[in-house]
């Protein structure tokens, strides 16, 4: 199976998720999406977690994606997202090792900074 994940622009994830079969998968650790938002309809799914401050991979990461696919339907279209779009494409690479031709994986160019840098919808936390 090819590694080579497909960039894509922020545009482009807005205008797939009225479609049904298409879920934006936020990679970010809870920390992140409590600092900067949530995304709004988001699956999140943090690819990594931190634990006594350190990174290590969430071992849940696999089995939560089946979740999302389980259940019949079209082809589901993954778009994942992290911060900057690094790990995000890390994330798509080994979903499409996990998950095989039951969804098309996509990596959102430039993550979360160019979602806000466009103005995108993004839902704050109460940190209060």
């Amino acid at each position: 199976m090819c590694d080579i994940i497909e960039d894509v622009e922020c545009d482009r994830v807005v205008r797939d998720m009225k479609n049904l079969s298409t879920v934006l998968v936020d990679v970010r650790c809870p920390e992140e999406v409590e600092i900067f938002g949530r995304l709004p309809a988001a699956e999140c799914i943090p690819y990594q977690l931190v634990k006594n401050d350190e990174i290590v991979d969430n071992p849940l990461f696999k089995y939560d994606l089946l979740r999302i696919l389980t259940g019949s339907g079209p082809k589901k279209r993954l778009y994942f997202i992290c911060m900057s779009g690094r790990r995000s494409k890390q994330a798509a690479i080994v979903a499409r090792s996990h998950i095989g031709d039951n969804a098309f994986c996509y990596n959102v160019n430039g993550g979360v900074e160019e979602w806000m840098r466009q103005n995108l919808p993004i839902i704050k936390m109460d940190r209060s």
